[in-house]
């Protein structure tokens, strides 16, 4: 999910209707666009679906600083026409002929996230291991038209090998341009680097996370204003520190101790961690955690925040679990990759809050008296749900 200026919602995911079995049903495949009141965009599908559209999901989206959107996931063709998981469009949404011929035959398997870097190249990530029909190990650095960044590629090398069952799960920048890189791998570009690695803004391995990492799979990662960086999955330690399923790290990389040590740990994995207006959120598949379940909030210096987590609480409602959390760009919308949503109304006062619902399929939103609004509907669930730059 990715807002545009104009207030507008581009999603991606793997959904084939807007609104399906309701009214005003609509057919709309895999990406399609919202107005800022929740209603589909239909001027924008028809638009984007005249003549054909993807044939599979697409799962990431960028904006790139150029105008050109670019977006990724299992898709293999456009309008019939084959793509290789990764496609550019400029602004006005006719195609980018430009990149999309300079990437050529693209990828060789599914793309998961795309973010473009502070000087302007791009970083693909994904199950691929060749792009453009040259060996890439899951990354790919391009230039901002499509061509390979020779410098970028050298640098990252191997990346993380041709091994098979691994993978990038998430990645997120620091204000200085290094990038820290997580998922289910245990080298980088020949070096020993458990599930975490951070590179240099010249994508360079940085000696200041060494080789430990984690102890498991690391699936998300992001940053506060701080730069400090948090990482959440299903680990049980953190740079040989005991740290169980998600922690911190200070902007250098090194453990932060002072980190949520006044509040038992969860009891099952955490899947997402994000740093929000004055406090953090979690989400995963837990059931406790300071008797909260599947999403919750602590403040920054670590304690329970009980005032967000009580708004939350309907959550502990639903069997299920919380995937994916992330803010709009303003910092004031909370979106929520879950299995249910919370039961209406209740107050939410400054904060509104977007939930997306894989078992009714609706997105519903509160206003600042926390009545809840039912935005639309889609018959699958949304995934890769991310504000870009």
């Amino acid at each position: 999910m990715l807002q545009q200026d104009d207030g507008k919602i581009l999603v991606g995911g793997s959904f084939t209707h807007y609104n399906y079995g309701g009214p005003n049903a609509y057919a709309t495949s895999y990406f399609s666009r919202l107005n800022s009141d929740g209603t589909l965009d239909t001027d924008f599908v028809d638009l984007i679906e005249l003549g054909g559209s993807f044939d599979q999901g697409v799962f990431t989206i960028c904006k790139h600083s150029s105008g050109k959107i670019i977006v990724g996931g299992a898709f293999s063709t456009y309008k019939g026409v084959a793509r290789g998981y990764i496609l550019a469009f400029n602004p006005d949404w006719t195609l980018n002929t430009q990149f999309n011929t300079n990437t050529g035959t693209g990828a060789n398997s599914g793309i998961s996230k795309i973010i473009e870097l502070p000087d302007g190249r791009i970083m693909v990530a994904g199950d691929f291991t060749s792009f453009n029909s040259t060996t890439r190990n899951r990354m790919v650095i391009l230039n901002s038209d499509g061509t390979s960044n020779a410098a970028g590629n050298a640098a990252i090398g191997t990346a993380i090998g041709p091994e098979p069952k691994i993978g990038i799960s998430d990645i997120a920048l620091q204000s200085d341009g290094r990038v820290v890189i997580v998922g289910n791998f245990q080298v980088w570009n020949g070096s020993n680097r458990n599930y975490l690695v951070r590179l240099n803004s010249n994508l360079g391995l940085d000696s200041l996370i060494g080789s430990n990492g984690a102890d498991d799979y690391i699936t998300g990662v992001s940053i506060d204003s701080s730069d400090r960086i948090y990482l959440c999955g299903g680990f049980t330690q953190i740079l040989g520190n005991s740290r169980i399923y998600f922690g911190r790290l200070l902007a250098n990389g090194s453990y932060d101790s002072s980190f949520n040590t006044t509040i038992a740990n969860p009891d099952n994995v955490v899947y997402a961690v994000t740093p929000a207006d004055g406090f953090i959120l979690i989400g995963g598949v837990f059931l406790n955690y300071a008797g909260k379940s599947r999403i919750a909030a602590i403040n920054y210096n670590g304690s329970f925040n009980s005032q967000i987590s009580n708004r939350l609480d309907d959550w502990a409602s639903s069997p299920n679990y919380v995937d994916n959390i992330s803010l709009s760009p303003d910092g004031k919308k909370i979106n929520v990759g879950a299995f249910s949503i919370p039961s209406a109304p209740y107050s939410a006062n400054y904060y509104q809050f977007w939930a997306v619902d894989a078992r009714s399929t609706k997105i519903f939103e509160t206003d600042s008296a926390g009545n809840w609004t039912e935005l639309c509907e889609v018959d699958r669930l949304l995934s890769g749900i991310a504000y870009g730059k």
